[in-house]
């Protein structure tokens, strides 16, 4: 993994059980292997923050029982200790410690961060930033967005123009097990 772009090999990052016991184990940024790797900009008195949240930790898990490598790094925004803490102890991912404010706040500048929450996707390997659009991919396309790459999401994006030009008034009102609306009766018209 390129630590520089972490700001130091020797830096060590929190890692949470995600368990309902909550404990603390350093870990070095050398031995992360994942990749991609993600860096989560997030606080808990986000309101959007704590709706993306979820998502992640879903799409996060999902990866995992696929055996596919990802790791996340919660950057946090909190303003006390307190809330961190509470709030990294939802997550099953590493965190840069609350208390190196010094290293959180080179992150934010670094990426440019202007508003949470934010998801910078990264190979780990060369430090290539895949996107910092992180949320809205997440959000959009789920698991199927791995790697994360922008082959993947253009890719992607490419699927979701050619269904739309080939959309039909069925594909757009219907469902697989629905092929019909009603009507302000209740009586079913065919679609």
């Amino acid at each position: 993994m390129n630590s520089a772009i972490l700001l130091s090999s020797t830096r060590m990052w929190w890692l949470n059980s995600y368990a309902t016991s909550y404990f603390i184990l350093q870990v070095k940024i050398s031995s992360i292997e994942a990749s991609p790797v993600a860096l989560y900009f997030s606080a808990s008195w986000c309101p959007p923050c704590r709706r993306f949240t979820p998502k992640l930790i879903e799409l996060y898990k999902e990866l995992a029982s696929q055996g596919k490598s990802f790791e996340v790094v919660f950057v946090s925004g909190d303003q006390d200790e307190e809330a961190f803490n509470a709030y990294f102890g939802k997550m099953p991912w590493l965190a840069v410690p609350f208390s190196d404010s010094e290293g959180r706040e080179g992150l934010d500048g670094r990426f440019k961060v202007s508003g949470i929450p934010h998801l910078v996707i990264l190979d780990a390997k060369t430090g290539e930033v895949y996107t910092e659009d992180g949320v809205e991919f997440v959000s959009e396309y789920g698991v199927e967005a791995y790697p994360f790459t922008p082959e993947r999401i253009n890719e992607l994006k490419e699927q979701e123009k050619a269904e739309k030009d080939n959309q039909t008034i069925q594909s757009v009102l219907g469902t697989s097990t629905r092929n019909y609306l009603i009507s302000n009766k209740g009586d079913k018209v065919i679609a």
